[in-house]
């Protein structure tokens, strides 16, 4: 085993003196131009300047380095251990250990442990250890464990473990695991497990916890949805828009002049409720908790109920609301072990007729069926009920 250890290390040793020879004498190397000095097809550097050429800025099609490089245009292949730094155009494959830097344009695959950074505009892959920088503009794809940045414009595809952040226009798909930011337009998708942000106008889809867009036309889904000005389908826990034009599916819609109001009612699956309800663009939805269960074999259980649905107005007084929704049924234990105290739900249909007595004060009744189920499970018995219920509604100032 130490014979083979040896042996290992005088082969590097080997490897690393030849490197350095062919460093020294390359350099006569260069095919026959107005300045050899200037172009090299193969580029062999150390640590430069220990190198086949002392400039900086010679070009070459091939350039292969250890610790730390510095070349002109490169067209065709650049391996480099360590780090590199290239003043003018790249142009083919770049595989860098640890940063890789291009005055230039950059086209073609760049293959960085650490850090990409393109001091121009890029097109082709950049797939990075750490983090893709461009301070221009880029098509492509990006993709880097932690950050991706681009100063003027992106176009193609953004994939991080952490960051993606696009100054410019952007088009086509930002997906990170944290958070998404675009600072001008943007088409496509952004997906994220916690943010996304477009800061100008937005068309596509969104999706993350948080979704915040300044002019939206297409569809968020995520807890907090938060808009200026929105067309499209929002799917969330809360619903924010200054404007909106289209369709919020979620417990909480608000938007300018949008109704909401404290709803008190009572029917005959349960016997009082009160609740929240939020009228945006004639979508209703209602949140309630209720007590008394008439429903079934079970009494004095609190409910947790959600219904949404479509508004008709009818008249400035009348207007019509017909819902769907489901009602969850929280059980008491009990020490009967022949009781069956799992969960319940129902799910319920409904259809309203609703008059504005004053500007804030409103009285509703109506009709519909009510589904209970035994618990939740594939094996849950069922039995439907007609439902007739009443209330009021009390408006809150906007």
């Amino acid at each position: 085993m130490s014979m083979l250890v040896s042996l290992k290390q005088r082969v590097f040793s080997g490897l690393v003196f030849l490197f350095l020879l062919l460093c020294a004498l390359a350099p006569t190397w260069g095919l026959a131009s107005e300045n050899t000095s200037d172009f090299q097809p193969i580029s062999l550097q150390f640590f430069f300047p220990v190198s086949t050429s002392g400039q900086s800025d010679a070009a070459t099609h091939c350039r292969l380095a250890l610790l730390y490089a510095q070349s002109g245009e490169i067209k065709g292949l650049d391996l480099t251990a360590l780090a590199g730094k290239t003043s003018a155009h790249v142009s083919g494959f770049q595989m860098t250990g640890i940063y890789s830097e291009v005055g230039g344009d950059f086209t073609g695959l760049g293959l960085t442990g650490g850090v990409h950074n393109l001091r121009r505009n890029g097109s082709g892959i950049q797939f990075s250890g750490l983090s893709n920088f461009v301070e221009g503009e880029f098509s492509g794809l990006q993709f880097s464990n932690f950050l991706n940045y681009t100063h003027k414009g992106m176009v193609g595809v953004q994939i991080s473990g952490l960051l993606n952040i696009n100054d410019g226009y952007g088009a086509y798909g930002q997906f990170s695991g944290v958070a998404n930011v675009n600072v001008k337009g943007f088409s496509g998708v952004q997906a994220s497990v916690l943010l996304n942000h477009a800061n100008s106008e937005m068309a596509g889809l969104q999706m993350a916890m948080f979704n915040f867009a300044e002019d939206m036309n297409g569809v968020q889904m995520g807890v907090i949805n938060l808009t200026r000005n929105f067309k499209g389908i929002q799917v969330g826990i809360l619903n924010f828009n200054r404007h909106h034009n289209g369709t919020p599916i979620g417990l909480f819609n608000f938007a300018t002049g949008s109704r909401r109001e404290w709803i008190f009612a009572g029917d005959s699956s349960t016997a009082a409720q009160a609740g929240f309800r939020s009228v945006v663009n004639n979508w209703s939805s209602v949140v309630s908790l209720g007590w008394g269960n008439q429903q079934g074999d079970i009494q004095d259980n609190f409910a947790l109920s959600w219904h949404f649905g479509r508004c008709f107005p009818l008249s400035q007084k009348w207007n019509l609301t017909a819902d769907l929704g489901m009602q969850h049924v929280f059980r008491t234990t009990s020490d009967n072990p022949a009781e069956n105290v799992n969960p319940q739900f129902k799910l319920q249909a409904r259809l309203l007729a609703e008059v504005k007595v004053t500007s804030s004060l409103g009285v509703f009744a109506g009709s519909g069926l009510s589904t209970l189920f035994s618990e939740y499970s594939t094996h849950a018995n069922c039995s439907t009920e007609p439902l007739f219920m009443g209330g009021v509604s009390f408006g809150l100032d906007q």
